[in-house]
């Protein structure tokens, strides 16, 4: 399973190597690097490795944005979309909630060149707007800054990892799942006020609503992945 955002990642980092004009900033505390010179300075490179497929945003060129500071500080913005990889757990589904981790980590450079770390202050902003359709989505439980080592290159690099949760909603399980069961079931009641000897009309009742409840059960795992073990929904639809 997967889920996909776009993201505005920032970087922020000090290169005493770039040096300029004493009057550069005589007006001004920072400029904005033009897009033509973006890839004449030294940046850092970070890829999500628990990434399908990461794409830099663009509409007339790519959604770069660099800020260089007097005191050589150096902040560098991309618009970026990513797929991200989870390994989402079923077992409560629809009760459930997904923790995914998101992993950045430095591509190139090792610890001894380049150690990442998270921003002290505020490092994840959520667009207040954000609505989806079966989850709500909340800030980062967690947030870790870890070394990884690579035996394939026998060195350590850093790596940020951000623990997202989704808490699944459950109107639409109760509008399309649960009340039409009960609705079916309760339905099977009428047939304790049948005559005794209305034989054929009791039966016709019980098969009709075993049907529908097998159709509704088909149904609804037509729109889930296959797993290798019962969810809760299953144990319910079993149940009734």
């Amino acid at each position: 399973m997967d889920f996909r955002m776009e993201l505005m990642m920032s970087q922020r980092w000090t290169d005493t190597r770039l040096v300029f004009p004493d009057d550069f900033f005589e007006n001004t505390e920072r400029f904005v690097l033009p897009i033509e010179f973006i890839d004449l300075i030294w940046h850092p490179d970070p890829f999500f490795a628990n990434a399908k497929s990461t794409d830099v945003g663009q509409l007339t060129q790519r959604l770069i944005n660099i800020y260089i500071y007097k005191n050589q500080t150096v902040i560098y913005s991309i618009n970026l979309f990513a797929t991200i990889a989870c390994a989402m757990q079923f077992q409560y589904y629809p009760y459930d909630f997904q923790l995914c981790p998101t992993v950045i980590e430095s591509f190139s450079y090792d610890e001894t060149l380049v150690k990442y770390s998270w921003s002290p202050v505020a490092p994840f902003t959520i667009d207040p707007k954000l609505r989806l359709l079966q989850f709500v989505v909340t800030y980062p439980l967690r947030t870790e800054e870890c070394t990884i080592h690579r035996d394939n290159q026998a060195r350590n690099f850093s790596q940020l990892v951000a623990y997202f949760r989704f808490d699944r909603l459950l109107g639409n399980h109760l509008i399309q799942t649960f009340s039409p069961c009960c609705l079916v079931v309760s339905l099977t009641w009428f047939s304790f006020w049948l005559e005794l000897d209305a034989v054929s009309a009791r039966v016709s009742l019980l098969v009709t609503a075993m049907l529908t409840l097998v159709t509704q059960f088909s149904g609804l795992k037509l729109d889930f992945p296959p797993v290798a073990y019962a969810k809760a929904v299953d144990l319910w639809m079993a149940m009734w």
